[in-house]
């Protein structure tokens, strides 16, 4: 599978390591990824409603899903570096088996699903 996930915090798999976040995760050590690439992340604010409980994590996925298909420059990036690289890491500071946005991500790019038109 060219796309995978894993915590940032785990030990580093043999791939394209890409940080999806908006913001640096603490205690990471830049040689640890490969490339930051925070436009692939969900916005600020849907984050933030989402942390504070004011969505669920089906919301969540719904409007990310809407943010990437706005943004689909994200998801061309992220494919031109499995492209170039082989296997592409998707990274960010949760540990399964907690919901994340880089699953909906994952989802996308491994063509699961596609973004809502």
């Amino acid at each position: 599978m060219p796309f995978i996930e894993d915590s940032v915090y785990n030990p580093p798999q043999s791939g394209w390591r890409v940080l999806v976040m908006r913001r640096w995760p603490r205690g990471v050590r830049k040689e640890r990824i490969d490339e930051w690439y925070p436009d692939a992340a969900p916005s600020a604010k849907l984050l933030k409603a989402y942390q504070n409980g004011d969505i669920y994590f089906e919301e969540l996925s719904r409007r990310y899903e809407d943010e990437l298909r706005k943004n689909a420059g994200a998801l061309d990036h992220l494919r031109d570096a499995e492209r170039t690289h082989g296997t592409v890491i998707l990274l960010c500071w949760e540990r399964a088996p907690k919901p994340c946005h880089r699953h909906v991500l994952l989802q996308i790019l491994s063509g699961c699903t596609a973004p809502r038109t």
